[in-house]
């Protein structure tokens, strides 16, 4: 029922949000001749006068060879005076299915995609019967009806060739034709619910793409912040499980997106499922004692990371994950743990939001090489201590020296998938303003490059 309520009125604020009727002569004149370049070409019935002022020579209708696959399509968008969110073309089909293309963002990169969706029967009808594409190709979209009472800003409906392609764009600007508004109306309220949810997913990963070219970054994972405290972030790391979803609603209030840190590949004493899933441990995790390594080839933690804790933390209302302890896979370097912390990792990347991993070197170079494309399992990677590390030894943290082996591996690891199109964040330990400097003098020159400096190890 929530998802059908939210359908309605993202669908109605669609239709307003292209309204022109609130605007200023000045403003309408920029949108007339604001175009994205995704549009194609619009040929109307106005577009085809001739010198003279008569219609000229318009292939009848009869003679149109149209689709078999394609009813009606149009390009979608949430767009409001406060925000410009991202168009997709949806498409009705024949065969009860609706398509929904656009470019969705894959870290700092965007790929195009063609997605899916059933319809319900009384939907599918609701547009047969309004949609007449005779109508629709031969009206007058930008003629004044008096019946009309919704300005459509820029708003046309396609019909599709027999290749499956755009034939003939029907609109305009404000079109006042009463038949246009009404088959406007039905294509806009009748797309399926999963529809919206996808989309609003592509929004958020467009949004967040804009805010990360570069952001304030912030990583708090005690169990005990106060959420009216931390502000001034455009991305933030908690630990959602200390926090409820009021303290998120809170979180985003005060800063943009927030991210939950989540451990797949090791599992700590305090947590509240450890004697649950403590058969599952494999050894202990060196300087850590409340902690030890899992075994993420394991389906019981696998489903227990998918189907319970990943939609526990989401329905929180978080924008995404920070994953901690893929280097699970450093420790062990087989072939099942390989493929079991990879089928965690594209579960996670499946729920539609972000997903930075923390390190994890070692297993993206296997996955990349053995496996798949980078952007199945992530979208971004964070890398703790490029330019300081802990001295266990001593229990201090040291900066790195010059540009040792060490910060050569890093930067050669972070700036071959930032080449690829992952965002990268950096996680230093220090209070040593000097490092901070260097840190921020790396970043700075490289989109999409964004660092946090603590004082602890303990992020709190």
């Amino acid at each position: 029922m929530k998802r059908r309520i939210l359908a309605l009125i993202l669908a109605t604020a669609s239709l307003f949000s292209l309204a022109g009727c609130g605007s200023s002569d000045k403003e309408k004149k920029n949108k007339r001749t604001k175009r994205t370049k995704d549009e194609p070409s619009v040929v109307t019935t106005k577009d085809r006068k001739t010198k003279d002022g008569d219609d000229d020579d318009k292939t009848p209708f009869s003679d149109l060879k149209l689709s078999e696959k394609y009813l009606v399509g149009f390009r979608f968008s949430t767009n409001d005076i406060f925000d410009y969110d991202p168009y997709v073309t949806v498409r009705y089909r024949y065969d009860k299915k609706v398509e929904m293309e656009g470019d969705f963002p894959v870290g700092t990169t965007t790929e195009r995609r063609v997605l899916e969706f059933d319809i319900a029967d009384e939907q599918y009808d609701a547009v047969i019967n309004a949609i007449d594409l005779k109508e629709l190709y031969t009206l007058d979209p930008e003629e004044l009806d008096p019946q009309q009472t919704c300005d459509g800003g820029y708003s046309y409906l396609y019909l599709y060739g027999d290749d499956d392609q755009i034939l003939y764009s029907s609109g305009g600007f404000c079109p006042m034709n009463d038949r246009f508004g009404e088959m406007l109306h039905a294509v806009h309220m009748n797309m399926p619910s999963e529809l919206f949810g996808t989309y609003e997913q592509l929004k958020n990963r467009y949004h967040f793409q804009q805010y990360m070219s570069y952001c304030n970054y912030g990583v708090f994972l005690s169990d005990d912040i106060d959420v009216n405290a931390i502000t001034g972030y455009q991305l933030l790391v908690v630990d959602a499980q200390y926090l409820s979803a009021e303290d998120i609603a809170t979180l985003k209030r005060n800063n943009m997106y927030i991210l939950s840190y989540i451990n797949v590949g090791s599992i700590e004493s305090f947590r509240p499922y450890y004697d649950e899933y403590a058969d599952l441990t494999l050894g202990d995790y060196e300087h850590w004692e409340e902690e030890k390594w899992m075994d993420v080839s394991n389906t019981r933690w696998q489903s227990f990371i998918l189907e319970q804790l990943a939609p526990e933390l989401l329905e929180k209302g978080i924008d995404g994950f920070f994953v901690d302890n893929c280097d699970v896979y450093y420790q062990y370097q087989t072939d099942e743990m390989l493929s079991g912390l990879a089928t965690i990792m594209k579960g996670l990347m499946a729920m539609g939001n972000e997903v930075i991993i923390n390190g994890g070197d070692v297993f993206m170079d296997a996955y990349t090489s053995k496996m798949g494309e980078w952007s199945d399992v992530i979208t971004g990677i964070n890398q703790e201590m490029v330019f300081t590390y802990m001295d266990w030894d001593n229990n201090m943290l040291r900066a790195r020296v010059g540009d040792c082996d060490e910060m050569k591996y890093y930067k050669e690891y972070i700036e071959k998938y930032a080449d690829l199109g992952a965002y990268i964040f950096l996680l230093e330990y220090t209070d040593n303003a000097g490092i901070e400097k260097r840190v921020q003098d790396y970043c700075l020159d490289k989109p999409y490059f964004n660092y946090y400096i603590s004082d602890s190890l303990e992020l709190d």
